[in-house]
């Protein structure tokens, strides 16, 4: 899950204002994804997520208790 958050806050003749923005995004990874290769970097506000795959599908179980 990706989450974040922009506050701003602004003056003019008629008053003050303040924005509050919040915004969720999640992803379905593919089944080879290489989960502790993966890099993030912020760049002028830009996101950029790097999934690296390990070319074999990897799969996990959950037991259920």
């Amino acid at each position: 899950v990706i989450s974040g958050e922009r506050k701003e806050e602004s003056e003019s003749k008629e008053g003050s204002k303040k924005t509050y923005r919040q915004f969720n995004q999640s992803f379905l990874l593919p089944d080879d994804a290489n989960l502790d290769a993966i890099t993030a970097t912020s760049t002028n506000g830009v996101l950029k997520i790097t999934v690296p795959k390990t070319g074999k599908k990897v799969s996990k179980n959950i037991p259920i208790k």
